[in-house]
């Protein structure tokens, strides 16, 4: 089971129907760097697999240009097709550096130690890819850095899944040293018949079918500092990601979306709980969705929704657990809540997925 749950009681459904499960998302066309000279070296044609997602393949030059994230999984699931390796997230990741990230990128190569670059990324991520969300958990003397993709419900995931993750060891890497590795690393995705380049890439032990995408390693790590660090060019450059920050914050419906998702991997996603993990009161919460004609409702089973898909597709957990492990009162509830948002039953959007795995 990916996660457990303990108090996801809420089963009534919305008065109308919410937004569609497959909202996009958008990120920087520097995701895109180095996966065409990778397909040249596989002899495939990178460029018609961009073009064939409905990109422009001239937008590679010109990374800060913002592109469909969803589209983004579509070059990363037609590149799996045509190389045939399931692990070509982490072949992509190879030849990706810190520098994708842009002023992102250089403003954590300036923080004063690890903590605080891991925190700044985990702030700003969404100024790169809107996608996904970053979390650091601390627990006794362990660290676990988690990337949560938004958007599951397409091919491309799990390679965007070990893309992310490689990148971010990348990332540490950068900070800590090229010869550093991680304690352990934990990914969603069903293990591939081939693990052996999931262990050479990380360096390190790896799990399949788990609760979170992640990397672990030990807490003192966090306080290491950064070589050739600059305070002041770091708090140039921290100003100049505030003042992006300011024109291209991410919608309140979006920002919910993704501490949902952490409060029901913690077991426990209710309006008070995700209220109080935003820091704000269960009114004003609610007040600023409706701005958005959203509701707190909607964005729950939202992400019901998501995750739903994501174990119908990497689990064979029963439909009767999956229906409690979400919250809901029974399967009926369940399914007719999954149907609503998919228009198809939970077993119908299980068979799919496995037979196009």
């Amino acid at each position: 089971m990916l996660f457990s749950a303990k108090s996801l009681m809420i089963d009534a459904m919305p008065a109308t129907p919410p937004p569609p499960v497959a909202k996009d998302y958008l990120l920087r066309a520097a995701a895109l760097e180095g996966f065409v000279p990778l397909m040249q070296e596989l002899g495939i044609d990178g460029f018609a697999l961009i073009e064939r997602a409905g990109l422009d393949p001239a937008v590679q030059a010109a990374p800060d240009s913002a592109i469909s994230y969803a589209a983004f999984l579509d070059v990363l699931a037609a590149a799996r097709e045509a190389s045939g390796l399931q692990h070509i997230g982490l072949l992509i990741a190879e030849r990706q550096s810190l520098s994708i990230l842009g002023p992102l990128g250089f403003a954590i190569a300036q923080a004063p130690d690890v903590r605080a670059a891991i925190g700044e990324l985990n702030e700003f991520i969404h100024l790169h890819n809107t996608g996904i969300a970053a979390r650091l958990v601390t627990e006794g003397k362990t660290a676990m850095w988690r990337l949560e993709v938004m958007l599951t419900n397409r091919p491309g995931v799990r390679q965007q899944e070990d893309l992310a993750v490689s990148v971010g060891v990348g990332i540490l890497r950068s900070l800590l040293g090229r010869s550093w590795s991680p304690e352990l690393v934990t990914l969603q995705r069903r293990a591939p018949m081939n693990t052996a380049p999931y262990r050479q890439a990380f360096r390190c032990p790896v799990e399949f079918e788990a609760d979170y995408n992640q990397a672990v390693f030990d807490y003192s790590v966090l306080d290491t500092p950064i070589a050739q660090s600059n305070s002041q060019l770091h708090a140039i450059l921290n100003s100049h990601l505030r003042g992006l920050d300011a024109s291209g914050k991410l919608d309140y419906a979006t920002e919910v979306q993704q501490i949902i998702l952490h409060a029901m991997k913690g077991g426990e996603c209710t309006l008070p709980r995700v209220a109080q993990m935003l820091g704000t009161s269960q009114r004003t919460l609610q007040r600023r969705l409706a701005l958005e004609g959203r509701s707190f409702r909607d964005e729950l089973e939202i992400v019901r929704a998501r995750v739903a898909m994501r174990y119908l597709e990497e689990t064979v957990i029963p439909l009767t657990s999956l229906s409690m492990t979400l919250g809901y009162s029974d399967l009926a509830a369940f399914s007719h809540a999954f149907r609503r948002m998919t228009g198809v039953s939970p077993s119908a959007w299980r068979k799919s997925r496995r037979l196009t795995a």
